[in-house]
């Protein structure tokens, strides 16, 4: 008996040790990794603010190939929400985007099934010599539990680990992107509403001097049958691209103005009547020499990559001021993106 007292009396000991030791042991936790990344800023925090992507740089996708992804809330940004459900190596749960400073830093709220206290995961973004400096950062409050806070001492092993795996397939991945600048291009995501058009159909070469005068020409033909139609212009002129091949040096386009309705009938000939796009788009608006329009084309394909964007139809510029009266310098042309 006097053991078994004894045995007892020791594991109480032991039991109020832990516990006292668990009192002075710090409830919240905090676990960083970082990485350089040979990429800008804007192209990191674009993949850190979408899910879209997360498979490609993911550190545990491979740890179970078929876990169950749902995606739900905005695209991008905050509101942004991604679900999983898979094995005992990555158990389940949720995480949304709940803050974003562009270009700067993503703060995401994690919740694991199971576990009551959401963490906050972070990606902290600052241009580097190469590029980038990436920074993941999980912080987690234990709770009052003095027994939870034990977790607390092997938290940077199981996770750091992991971190840095995948931030080393973030850097894989975002240096494979094109590396086109775009944090300051202006670009927005957004819905349109297809409009009414009349247009004429023409091929040039790619030269920026020969689109000016094909453009110049159909659209003077346009406007010419307007006016003995009697139809109101409803919007700035439009150039929907329909095939271009660098390597050949054509470019085959529609060269449209937007009308105020489609209920009409029209004469068969060379203009024809059209409609434009609906649907979710990438709007650009630049200010600049025509010629200078194949930067802004390199910024929306870096963007497009980063986001996970897919093409989604044909390309259409939008020309907000006369060549033929406005500087180079002046023009001023939106350039519209269909993407899915």
């Amino acid at each position: 008996m006097r053991g078994t007292r004894n045995i007892v009396i020791g594991i109480a000991v032991l039991f109020i040790g832990l516990v006292g030791i668990g009192l002075w042991l710090p409830p919240k936790v905090r676990v960083a990794r970082s990485v350089d990344i040979a990429a800008p800023p804007a192209t990191v925090y674009a993949i850190v603010n979408n899910y879209r992507v997360f498979g490609k740089w993911s550190p545990w996708l491979a740890k179970d190939p078929d876990m169950k992804i749902e995606f739900s809330g905005a695209r991008s940004g905050v509101g942004a929400k991604y679900a999983w459900s898979g094995n005992r190596n990555v158990g389940s749960g949720n995480q949304e985007i709940v803050a974003a400073v562009p270009d700067r830093q993503v703060d995401t709220q994690l919740i694991f099934n199971g576990f009551s206290r959401p963490s906050l995961a972070s990606f902290l973004i600052e241009p580097s010599a190469q590029g980038s400096k990436t920074t993941w950062v999980l912080d987690t409050d234990l709770g009052p539990s003095p027994l939870a806070h034990y977790f607390g001492l092997f938290m940077d092993g199981w996770i750091g680990t992991d971190f840095e795996h995948g931030l080393a397939q973030l850097k894989t991945f975002a240096e494979s992107l094109p590396k086109a600048d775009f944090s300051h291009a202006g670009i927005e995501q957004l819905d349109i509403s297809a409009v009414p058009y009349l247009y004429l159909s023409g091929t040039t070469s790619t030269n920026a001097g020969d689109i000016s005068q094909a453009l110049a020409s159909a659209y003077a033909k346009v406007r010419n049958y307007m006016q003995h139609s009697s139809l109101q212009q409803a919007g700035p002129p439009i150039a929907i691209t329909r095939h271009w091949d660098t390597a050949a040096g054509i470019y085959e386009f529609e060269a449209g103005i937007p009308i105020v309705s489609d209920n009409i009938i029209v004469s068969p000939g060379e203009v024809r009547l059209g409609r434009t796009y609906a649907g979710p788009v990438l709007k650009v608006q630049y200010r600049g020499p025509y010629a200078d329009l194949r930067t802004v084309y390199e910024q929306i394909a870096a963007y497009k990559a980063a986001y996970g964007f897919a093409d989604n139809g044909v390309v259409w510029e939008q020309y907000l001021n006369d060549p033929a009266v406005t500087a180079p310098r002046d023009l001023v042309t939106v350039v519209y993106i269909p993407v899915k």
